[in-house]
């Protein structure tokens, strides 16, 4: 009976025992959203300095975009990448720029900034951008979807309750744990 007990003891540590070697060793972004492969091309950039995935979309291409990068070992302030990622809008889009604040995200481990920016140049080309940084203690992440042009219709709603939910999540702090129902990402 005692050996029955020690078996079933046994099973029930195992599926977090499983779930614990499902996620990297420190930091894991995690991400609810997954892009259907039917509708977005995914390409990727693995450097020392940078890893990202970008999905484009199979309609539109460039035009609609959305892309994760992980800066490891990045330690800028949140506000000091905002401005760096605004500069462009702010010197290329002569008729309107607008970088708007977006509700902050109840921060669930580390500091964030969340926005999103309007574009209007002088030639009447368009473009809206919502980003999210989260600077953690190791890496530095930045998610963002992008509309270009006029044929993409943004559904700012939808995408803001999407990276909403983008969080980071730390194996070696039980207060920042990884959630059991996500599982990693081998290519990334």
């Amino acid at each position: 009976m005692k050996k029955y007990r020690l078996i079933a003891l046994l099973f029930s540590l195992l599926p977090g025992l499983l779930i614990a070697d499902d996620w990297r060793q420190g930091e894991n972004l995690v991400t609810p959203y997954k892009p259907a492969e039917n509708q977005w091309e995914l390409l990727r950039k693995d450097t020392p300095d940078e890893r990202g995935m970008m999905w484009r979309s199979k309609q539109y291409g460039f035009n609609d975009s959305y892309v994760v990068t992980v800066y490891p070992g990045l330690t800028k302030s949140l506000i000091s990448m905002r401005t760096l990622n605004d500069a462009p809008g702010k010197k290329s889009c002569t008729k309107r720029f607008k970088s708007i604040d977006l509700q902050p995200i109840a921060n669930r481990n580390y500091p964030s900034l969340f926005w999103r920016t309007e574009c209007e140049t002088g030639q009447g080309f368009k473009a809206q951008m919502i980003n999210l940084l989260i600077q953690g203690k190791d890496s530095f992440y930045h998610i963002r979807k992008v509309w270009r042009g006029d044929e993409v219709k943004p559904d700012v709603s939808t995408w803001v309750s999407r990276l909403a939910g983008i969080y980071v999540c730390d194996t070696r702090d039980e207060t920042k744990a990884c959630p059991t129902d996500y599982k990693k990402v081998n290519d990334f």
